[in-house]
């Protein structure tokens, strides 16, 4: 196996067997062997009992400090109210179908469906989000990115993870014939603020050695943040 170099990447993507979209050349690292991809327009939180606690306590925090944090505590207790009217498991469980992610995030960029829904709903619709600790954001590429002749893999910014931004938990595997926005589990270290369209990730891509066969998984053609699908490997509650 071996990784394109950002020319190469160029190349397969001119000749179609490279799958970026939207494509902007700026974006792509000549000098490197990746793509930079950028955060999406949708955030969303697992649903679950440690995340309203981890929401709670935070804006408790930011209510002690001046400037934008009484406002970021407002948005986080909204969040957490929100998740308290759903079901939030203690304890997650893979084998059986977890409701999906509660969207708390719909930036506002010029596409927005409703804006003033957003607002209403989850407290948030800004060109800005702030993540805290405790907390794991589904949230997604901007860009659908893949191949049916390469296997593209995501990996994190070094510069965003010197800030303590983790964008995926080992999930950064792609497949040959997955095409689509990839999900991002995301983790901070410290509370951070993101913005739509920011570059977020980049993607490398890698040649393959014996016959391809497609990918058809769970996770084929999504788009936004998807949560998992795990229990599909599971029947009558034993793995299979």
């Amino acid at each position: 196996m071996a990784i394109l170099s950002g020319n190469e990447i160029l190349k397969q993507y001119e000749r179609g067997r490279i799958v970026i979209d939207p494509y902007d050349q700026t974006k792509l690292n000549l000098k490197g062997n990746s793509y930079d991809v950028t955060l999406g327009d949708q955030i969303g939180i697992l649903r679950s009992y440690e995340t309203v606690n981890s929401l709670r306590i935070w804006a408790d925090l930011f209510e002690q400090t001046a400037g934008m944090g009484h406002a970021w505590a407002k948005t986080l207790k909204r969040q957490a109210e929100a998740l308290d009217n759903s079901p939030c498991p203690v304890v997650l469980d893979p084998a059986i179908p977890l409701n999906d992610p509660l969207i708390v995030a719909q930036a506002q960029t010029e596409d927005t469906d409703d804006p003033e829904w957003f607002e209403a709903n989850t407290g948030y619709c800004s060109p800005m989000f702030v993540m805290v600790p405790g907390v794991l954001y589904l949230a997604h590429t901007h860009e659908r990115c893949g191949s049916d002749f390469y296997i593209p893999i995501l990996h994190g910014k070094s510069s965003l993870a010197r800030l303590g931004l983790s964008i995926h938990l080992t999930a950064g595997f792609g497949e040959a014939g997955f095409k689509a926005q990839w999900t991002l589990e995301m983790t901070c270290v410290h509370p951070i603020m993101l913005y739509p369209r920011m570059r977020i990730g980049q993607v490398e891509f890698e040649t393959v050695e014996g016959a391809i066969q497609q990918y058809e998984g769970n996770y084929k053609d999504q788009v936004g943040p998807v949560g998992s699908k795990m229990h599909r490997y599971f029947k009558d509650g034993k793995p299979i």
